[in-house]
This record gives structure tokens, C-alpha cells and sequence, in this order.
């Protein structure tokens, strides 16, 4: 079964980690979740994580949960609480959209990324990161996803006035949010 193998994989990943001086290993852990869930990644209510797949994930491995693509906050409550069944350590691994050619998807990431951190606040999660992905003919200048990482940095801090956070964006940059 995959959550033997993960173990055996993941025991011997941390022992090596160790030895070169790193303590943490994190992992995108979709296959934890494909390994209970028919092989797909989202889960769509709430769910009891086999308790053969919570003893696979190892002490020192903590799972981060990447979701770029849903609107609905209640799906992101679904995920915190299923890898909170795993381990008290998950962080969240979200997405800045420029990967999908040489515009970025300011718009998308913000439809996205506001329940995403939502739901993360809500079920306190501690550290989030945003991946700005550059695969698949993803030619978008990171520079030009600014406007979307301050809205998020934003969006944490319980602002999600885009009035507010487009005027805090000029003063800071000096340029319109719009037009950036």
C-alpha cells in the first residue's frame, strides 16, 4: 500500500535531511490525499483521514497543502481540516497566476486566493507561501504580479477593501494598482 512505501520513502528522506543539519522536511502532500481519496487530490466534504495515512507522514515531515484554482472557501476549510488530522504543522501553498502566458492573472489569483486565506486565517494556519509557477509557455514577468502579492499580504491582515488596498499600493509604489 502507497502510505507503506511513503513512510519507508519519507523515514529514509528525513534521516538523510538530518545528517546534512535540516530538522523539517515539507512536502506537497497531495499524495496523501490520492492515497484515501480514489487517487484525486480534492476532496469535496469533510473526511476522517485514515488512520494508516496519518501514522505514514512522519514527525518531522510537514505537509503543505497547494491549492491554486478554487473560489469556494468551504473547500479550503475541507483540506486545513483534513491535514490538521495529519499533522499540527501544515502550511499553505497558494498561487499567484503567471503561468498562464505573458500577462498575469491578477483577477484569477485574487478569486482564488481570497477565500484561500480566508479559510487559512480561519483555521489558523501559521506560514503560507504563493508560487508563482513559470511552465507551460508561462512567460509573465513576476514583477508583474505585485499588485496580486500585496492584495493577498493584504487579505491576511483582515484587509479586503480593494479601495484601501489600492490606495496603500500607490502610496507604497507610486503607481496606480490598475495600471500596474
Amino acid at each position: 500500500p502507497i502510505n507503506v512505501i511513503m513512510k519507508r520513502h519519507l523515514d529514509r528522506v528525513c534521516e538523510i535531511a538530518k545528517k546534512h543539519g535540516y530538522e523539517e522536511v515539507m512536502l506537497w502532500s497531495d499524495m496523501y490525499m490520492r492515497a484515501f481519496n480514489n487517487g484525486n487530490y480534492y476532496i469535496r466534504d469533510y473526511v476522517k483521514v485514515p488512520k494508516e495515512v496519518v501514522e505514514s507522514v512522519p514527525e518531522s515531515v510537514t505537509p503543505v497543502y497547494w491549492d491554486y484554482y478554487h473560489k469556494d472557501e468551504y473547500i479550503y476549510d475541507v483540506h486545513f481540516d483534513a491535514h490538521r488530522q495529519m499533522s499540527k504543522n501544515t502550511w499553505f501553498a497558494g498561487g499567484a497566476w503567471s503561468w498562464g502566458g505573458f500577462m498575469p492573472h491578477n483577477d484569477y489569483t485574487l478569486l482564488t486566493m481570497k477565500p484561500a486565506i480566508r479559510s487559512a486565517v480561519k483555521n489558523k494556519v501559521k506560514n503560507a507561501i504563493f508560487t508563482m509557477w513559470g511552465d507551460d509557455g508561462g512567460e509573465c514577468s513576476k514583477a508583474a504580479m505585485l499588485p496580486s502579492l500585496f492584495a493577498i499580504s493584504e487579505f491576511a491582515k483582515g484587509n479586503e477593501d480593494m479601495d484601501v488596498i489600492k490606495a496603500k499600493f500607490k502610496r507604497l509604489v507610486g503607481i496606480s494598482y490598475d495600471d500596474f
